[in-house]
């Protein structure tokens, strides 16, 4: 608002008292219309009664299958306003401000993203996001703050504190839904890959082989005869062993998918194991 203001001219004074309030002063320079000029009408930018804004600022109704975000906002309007654009996406949770937001995030499914102003009373933006990442259980929630200050040093201070994105007042619910995607895209991302590597290092570290064939061989079939492993299962388990996976099992062996399996589960069977990982520790030391 302070930036529109100036840009166009105008002058805001303010005069603030400790618990009383802030009275602000706008002070607009006055036009006056020429022969040329047309007066068109204007949409305001939430086109809803402010009473109702007011009183139907709630959560929306929970679903699984959506992404959960809590907005966080002292201005009862710009709530009510992203609330309703925002549930016919995401779950969405509300709360006044930073207080409220520690209150309600106990009690809600987990949150995916929090949208937060920074100038608010009681704990503010900032306040709010340090409280969150001291919490083992809130300090990966991705976190934007949403906001009326414009300078360069109010940014580097948001994002040097671990903010996602920081998005000046005024914005469009169009911009802020794209961020919230490209967010959400990117954690899924890193989620993949952070698991895939998991399991990597996982099987790396339970095989201990590269080619198990030749590695620990009296061993591998002195348990193939307490077993009664076939021949077919010998090559089955080496393979397993080698990290392949089903068609790649069946491609080697030319054999079907399904024929596969059913040779994996008799193998489970015999062995009395339940995967792969037990499997291969079983035959191998």
């Amino acid at each position: 608002m302070r930036k529109i203001i100036h840009i166009i001219g105008g002058r805001i004074q303010f005069d603030s008292q400790i618990n009383s309030g802030t009275e602000f002063k706008i002070t607009l320079k006055r036009y006056f219309l020429s022969e040329n000029d047309n007066i068109t009408n204007m949409t305001p930018s939430f086109p809803i009664e402010r009473n109702s804004l007011i009183k139907d600022i709630n959560d929306s109704d929970y679903s699984k299958d959506k992404r959960t975000i809590m907005l966080v906002e002292d201005n009862l309007e710009m709530l009510s306003y992203m609330q309703l654009e925002l549930s016919k996406i995401y779950n969405v949770f509300v709360a006044k401000n930073g207080i409220e937001a520690l209150e309600k995030i106990v009690k809600i499914p987990k949150t995916d993203i929090i949208i937060s102003d920074i100038m608010m009373d009681g704990m503010d933006g900032y306040q709010l996001h340090l409280r969150l990442l001291e919490n083992d259980n809130f300090n990966s929630v991705s976190f934007i703050f949403l906001t009326a200050k414009t300078s360069i040093e109010d940014k580097i201070k948001g994002l040097y504190e671990g903010a996602i994105d920081y998005i000046s007042k005024p914005f469009s619910i169009e911009e802020l839904i794209a961020k919230i995607n490209a967010i959400i895209v990117n954690r899924e991302k890193q989620k993949n890959e952070a698991m895939k590597e998991s399991i990597q290092a996982i099987m790396e570290r339970m095989l201990k082989v590269k080619d198990v064939s030749y590695e620990n061989e009296d061993f591998f079939n002195k348990q193939c005869q307490i077993y009664k492993i076939t021949e077919r299962q010998k090559e089955i388990i080496l393979l397993i062993a080698n990290g392949l996976e089903y068609k790649e099992i069946s491609d080697k062996l030319n054999i079907s998918i399904k024929t596969t399996g059913k040779h994996i589960e008799t193998l489970y069977e015999k062995t009395n194991v339940h995967n792969k990982v037990d499997l291969i520790n079983l035959f191998f030391k």
